[in-house]
């Protein structure tokens, strides 16, 4: 994060990047309670609607230091626990089919991450090469503008997975 606070000409570059060092910590006990107390589409849905709030509203509207703050800490404590559910993902595809290995499920959610991680290194790079979109206000007319969307649109389509409560299949 320090890379959009320099562009963005704000002093102190590395003070979100270290409140992000700690927030994950944060976000997996948030999100492990929410787990073990409610349905893990609540649980989801609170993570995807935090980390979709974080990004479209204080990243995307950041004039300031104190609003990458802000995104840092909301996103940590959303986001950055994201993993917590899978235990609970497991779980309720487990009521649903007895015969279900829940060290499979959990498995091939590391592979989907693992995918993941990779592949958004390319694609992040050539988002940044679009450059700044002319006319857009605050930091989406920065060079970051079209990785903010990027990012909000892909956390946003993290909510499908609340889907399955509302189509009974969980």
């Amino acid at each position: 994060m320090a890379t959009p606070v320099a562009s963005q000409r704000l002093r102190f570059s590395n003070g979100p990047q270290s409140v992000g060092g700690c927030r994950p910590c944060a976000g997996y006990i948030l999100q492990g309670q929410l787990v073990d107390r409610y349905h893990v589409t609540t649980a989801i849905f609170v993570s995807v609607a935090g980390s979709v709030i974080s990004i479209f509203l204080f990243w995307g509207f950041a004039t300031s230091q104190p609003m990458l703050y802000i995104f840092a800490l909301i996103w940590g404590l959303t986001g950055g626990g994201f993993t917590a559910n899978w235990a609970g993902c497991a779980s309720a595809l487990k009521t649903s089919s007895n015969s279900l290995d829940t060290s499979m499920v959990i498995s091939l959610m590391c592979v989907g991450k693992g995918i993941g991680s990779v592949v958004t290194g390319p694609i992040s790079e050539q988002l940044l090469q679009v450059g700044p979109w002319r006319g857009a206000p605050f930091a989406y007319g920065s060079q970051y503008g079209a990785l903010i969307v990027f990012t909000g649109a892909t956390a946003m389509l993290g909510g499908t997975a609340c889907l399955g409560r509302v189509l009974k299949l969980l």
